[in-house]
């Protein structure tokens, strides 16, 4: 009915299998909050350049100022879909991810931001074709160990969450390129964060960070490192020179507004941090990957619900 030609399938191991001459589709439902009418909509895959993509973002409502479409689950008919690289899962009220979401062997790009996840979804953790993961303002407060497991994972969005650890197991995504993780409640950094050695830019500010391990200054292909706004009070020798060196080959490295640290460079002019949730709901998605005229500034209370349901801009350049 939804598609206007018959759909052919067979049930088969428990597995359903589609007709490929039959486009590929979920059919979502929510609850009207003001009429308790039960809304259905049905969202179709695409594909753009090669890349098969679903996307399940709710929508925003500036008038009501909260989500159009928003799912509290997902929809069981997305298991199915196990060419999808691109899933979309943005802006809506999802608690938690179930392990189905393993059938989705080919996934590359998962955006899970702007939910209401208290705790990571562990599950993810087992889609090894991961590159690119996105799960910032939510209310996470532990990176699990098993976030290792994403062996292929170059970009990670972590940030305004209330994580308070950088575990070591961290420091074993080798592969990563990008790191968010600023506007948390971190007090320290891994010694280990010497190991990954293809990270290029660190966002680290808005935290509670007092020290800084040596093995910082062993990310010899940092393009920026953003400290500000932290409780550090002392650099050491090593990390100054560090500091030096990456300047001098046009890197940015950022330590202002921590107590009792002396910043005689200039002040950050070129930062790429996520704009805030107030002011990016006219945008779909977040994040400006090519540098943009932005200060970072002292953390603030975090909004309570439904104000983290901000409009993300993506792009997917690096």
């Amino acid at each position: 009915e939804h598609l206007g030609m018959a759909e052919i399938f067979a049930a088969k191991k428990d597995t359903l299998v589609v007709s490929k001459n039959v486009p590929e589709y979920v059919e979502t439902e929510y609850r009207d909050p003001q009429t308790g009418a039960l809304i259905r909509r049905t969202v179709y895959v695409t594909e753009v350049n090669g890349t098969r993509a679903l996307d399940l973002y709710s929508g925003w409502d500036p008038v009501k100022s909260e989500p159009k479409f928003p799912l509290e689950s997902l929809p069981t008919r997305i298991y199915s879909l196990v060419t999808l690289q691109r899933l979309w899962l943005s802006h809506n009220l999802l608690t938690a991810i179930p392990p189905e979401i393993c059938a989705l062997v080919q996934l590359r790009e998962l955006f899970l931001h702007c939910n209401r996840f208290e705790a990571f979804p562990e599950h993810v953790c087992k889609l090894s074709s991961l590159e690119i993961l996105w799960l910032d303002s939510n209310e996470i407060k532990e990176i699990p160990g098993e976030i290792a497991s994403l062996k292929s994972l170059r970009r990670l969005h972590l940030d305004k969450n209330n994580i308070e650890s950088f575990p070591d197991q961290l420091c074993d995504l080798r592969n990563l390129e990008v790191l968010y993780l600023n506007d948390n409640h971190l007090t320290a950094i891994s010694e280990n964060v010497g190991n990954m050695r293809q990270l290029r830019r660190l966002y680290l500010h808005n935290n509670k960070i007092t020290d800084l391990p040596n093995g910082i200054t062993e990310l010899h292909g940092l393009v920026l490192l953003n400290l500000e706004h932290n409780e550090i009070r002392h650099l050491s020798r090593e990390f100054q020179i560090f500091q030096s060196q990456r300047e001098g080959k046009e890197a940015v490295i950022s330590v202002g507004h921590n107590p009792g640290v002396s910043v005689s460079a200039p002040k950050l002019k070129v930062f790429a941090a996520s704009p805030s949730r107030s002011s990016s709901r006219s945008r779909r998605h977040s994040d400006q990957i090519d540098p943009v005229k932005v200060y970072s500034e002292p953390r603030k209370q975090r909004p309570s619900l439904p104000d983290q349901y901000t409009h993300r801009k993506l792009s997917m350049q690096f």
